[in-house]
């Protein structure tokens, strides 16, 4: 007996994925979902659909299991370099050399960071640095 291939075109707009189709397709779906979140583009609903049908249909011995991925996490407020120098007090120069450090995105030619990221590095320096004591 022969396996079908993974991939069939059943009618134009209609196509079936088996086997190792559903893995490869999903890893792809959840690359391009997590570019267009990371490049600032606006959620797919259609894209969030497909992906969701294909966790359900590669989660082994769970068919009637569904995973949403719309509220897997908050979408990303980001904030621009002058507003990061404000925050840290420091010049936007000194942001765009500590970009990468600080987790910033290169957007359309311009650095983008995640207000959560840079509120947890402003955190972490508080709590990093000793307190000096004057006597």
């Amino acid at each position: 007996m022969t396996l079908p291939p993974p991939i069939q075109v059943l009618a134009p707009g209609a196509v079936l994925l088996t086997g190792s189709a559903v893995p490869a397709a999903r890893t792809f779906l959840t690359l391009a979902h997590r570019s267009r979140r990371r490049n600032g583009h606006p959620e797919s609903r259609a894209l969030i659909e497909l992906l969701e049908a294909l966790e359900t249909a590669a989660a082994p011995g769970h068919s009637d299991a569904t995973q949403t991925l719309a509220g897997e996490t908050e979408p990303i407020e980001w904030i621009s370099t002058e507003q990061v120098a404000e925050q840290l007090n420091c010049s936007t120069r000194n942001v765009r050399r500590q970009a990468p450090k600080l987790g910033g995105q290169l957007i359309n030619g311009r650095w983008q960071f995640d207000s959560q990221a840079i509120a947890e590095h402003i955190e972490g320096a508080k709590t990093s640095w000793p307190q000096h004591d004057p006597k």
